[in-house]
């Protein structure tokens, strides 16, 4: 990939009505991958409408067995969300440089979320958002999310976001947790 280039998303689901479950998708520095730092500029992509997450898992490795070598993978955005009426069950986004959830579709519903933020700071160059945690898009009219959770482990506070929720006034978060 050259500068400015966009890798394409790790999954990528297009279709309208549907149900995706059970996924986990992580980038980072494996050894049965010869210890090379991988690339997700997204991870996950919804385009289509109406359809159903359930028990999604998406992470940068905060840890690996390549020696640290997970720091030097790039993991973007963790979750985009185009399509409407996109409900979401037990979501959790962890240690994005980007944006944990970037959601630009209408009428999109969370119930559950956690994130843990990154323990580095978003890289140089990087957008005035990135390492937000949960982001509504200003022009979309209804949203909900119930129980979302955002936390920056102890000792991490150099790598601190501008906001962990950035949402217009149109969507609603209730029982909300930043810590």
């Amino acid at each position: 990939f050259g500068p400015g280039d966009r890798a394409a998303p790790l999954l990528s689901w297009s279709a309208d009505d549907g149900v995706l479950s059970d996924v986990f998708t992580r980038a980072g520095a494996f050894a049965y991958k010869a210890c090379a730092p991988g690339r997700a500029d997204v991870h996950v992509e919804v385009l289509g409408s109406g359809n159903v997450l359930d028990n999604v898992w998406i992470a940068h490795a905060g840890h690996d067995d390549c020696n640290g070598q997970s720091s030097q993978a790039s993991s973007g955005v963790g979750l985009e969300v185009h399509g409407s009426d996109v409900v979401s069950y037990g979501l959790s986004v962890d240690h994005m440089e980007g944006i944990q959830v970037d959601w630009l579709g209408e009428r999109g519903r969370v119930l559950g979320y956690q994130s843990e933020l990154p323990k580095r700071g978003p890289l140089p160059g990087a957008a005035d958002n990135d390492g937000v945690s949960y982001k509504v898009e200003l022009g979309v009219q209804e949203h909900l999310a119930v129980g979302p959770a955002a936390y920056l482990a102890a000792g991490c506070a150099a790598s601190r976001p501008r906001a962990a929720f950035e949402v217009p006034t149109t969507a609603t978060l209730e029982n909300m947790v930043v810590s």
